[in-house]
Order: structure tokens, then sequence, then C-alpha cells
């Protein structure tokens, strides 16, 4: 079956990205466009040979782990793979556009949808397009390390410490460093400096990811640092990825649960 090989071909496609990110920082492109072409080829071969590769007949699971047998035909499907291309390609652009993620992230989500722009095998979801449903995961998978920067800055002030001693910066980037970071003289592992120093030479945050260059060692230094985690977002692309072939849509369960607690 070809969802099947989608989804080899998609989990393979981001581990390889992610092993290479964590390693060299940066992933050469002839993994995207290996993969895409891949994904093109596949739907080429399903739709020019419907009556052995398109399932008009499908199997969906329903959240009490029921299967219901729905029919789609083949012209459904193909648009709702166009669409599923179509939607996450301006949203991968943006997400470049503005720096919020790196550009390899930006085309790992693009090469999803064209690898696997439909699935319908979650067992909890709002729509069905897988590409979106990793990028939603990811995110809410990358919120530990927010819960750990608050309640490591918390512990912190609880203890009196000035954590924002030296810093001339509105409440609300103080906000921001206070869930995005800490500060730190001893931590190693994937860290990006977090701050650095105005025209005036004073300290400021800085927030945008394209301005970090490479892992600061604050080991051993006498003054406290502000650090960010430097995990690679592709890594938590990954685990969405797996979360959504496993369970389905993150955001899904949680809204599931807000509804159902009323």
């Amino acid at each position: 079956m070809l969802i099947e090989l989608r989804i080899a071909a998609c989990a393979a496609m981001l581990v390889i990205a992610a092993v290479i990110d964590i390693k060299k920082r940066e992933i050469p492109d002839k993994i995207w466009l290996g993969f895409g072409a891949l994904g093109v080829a596949l739907m080429i071969i399903e739709f020019a040979l419907p009556s052995l590769f398109i399932e008009t007949t499908q199997f969906k699971i329903m959240p009490n782990g029921s299967a219901e047998e729905t029919t789609i035909p083949p012209a459904t499907k193909l648009f709702g793979y166009l669409l599923g291309i179509g939607i996450i390609v301006p949203i991968a652009y943006g997400i470049y556009k503005t720096s919020l993620f790196g550009g390899a992230d930006s085309k790992a989500l693009i090469a999803i949808a064209v690898l696997l722009p439909a699935y319908d095998g979650m067992m909890f979801k709002l729509h069905g397009f897988s590409a979106m449903t990793v990028l939603t995961n990811a995110l809410i998978a990358s919120m530990s390390y927010v819960i750990y920067n608050v309640l490591k800055n918390a512990v912190e002030i609880a203890r009196g410490r000035r954590i924002f001693e030296g810093f001339e910066e509105s409440r609300s980037r103080k906000a921001l460093a206070f869930t995005m970071g800490f500060r730190s003289s001893s931590e190693k592992g994937y860290l990006f400096a977090m701050e650095g120093e105005d025209e005036a030479g004073k300290r400021k945050f800085v927030f945008n990811p394209a301005e970090y260059d490479d892992f600061v060692s604050v080991s051993g230094n006498k003054s406290l640092v502000w650090v960010t985690h430097a995990m690679p977002f592709i890594v938590y692309l990954a685990i969405g990825f797996g979360i959504t072939i496993i369970l389905g849509d993150l955001l899904a369960v949680i809204v599931r649960g807000i509804i159902g607690s009323y």
C-alpha cells in the first residue's frame, strides 16, 4: 500500500534530517528535493494507475477505537492532496520570512505535505492535513522547554535573585525572556546566547533565531549569561510526526478536553 510507503519515507526523511541538523547545524537541500521528488512520483503513480493504487474504500479510526468504513472518490482524494499542499506552502513561507524558524524547517513542512498530503488514520484530529498536524504537534512538544524555563526562573526569583539585573528592557520583553530562556554560568549542551548589546553598549535580549550564530559555552564564566535552548526544531517536527501517526492531533485532544470539561 502506498500509504505505508509514504509514512515510512516521511519518517526516514525527518530522522535523517534531525541527525544531520544536530551534528552539523545545516541540512542539505538535496534531502528535501529527493524526498519531495519521491512524493511527487508516488502521487503520479497513484492517480495514473487508479485501479491499482487508489483506495476508494477506507477505514476511519474513531475516537472510541472502532473503525468506520468510508468511500472517497479519486477526484476528491486528489483535491484533498492538492489542498493540503496548498495550505502548508504559504504557512511555511510565512514562517521562513518572519524568521520564526529556520529555512530547513519550512522546507521540511512542504516536503511532508508532498509526501503525505493527508492522513485519515489519526485517532484524534481537527482536519486531515498531515503537515499542519505535524506542525501543531511539534509546537506543543516544544513547549516542554517553556515549562522548564518558567520553573527555573521562578525558583531564581523565589530565592531573591534579580534575574533581570543590568537589562533596561520593557516588561513585555522581560516576560518573553522569562519563558524563552534562563541565566546560566555552568550549563553545557545545545544553547544559544539570548542576549547582546545595543549601540550604547547596554545589554539587551535577542529573540530572533536568525541572529543566533553558534552554540555558546558559558562554562566557567563568572557572570551569568541569558541563554536559550538550541535544540533544532526539526527534532520536534520528527516528534510531532510520530505523534501524528500514533495518536493524531494533540490540539484536537486539548480542544476535546476543554469542551468536555464544560
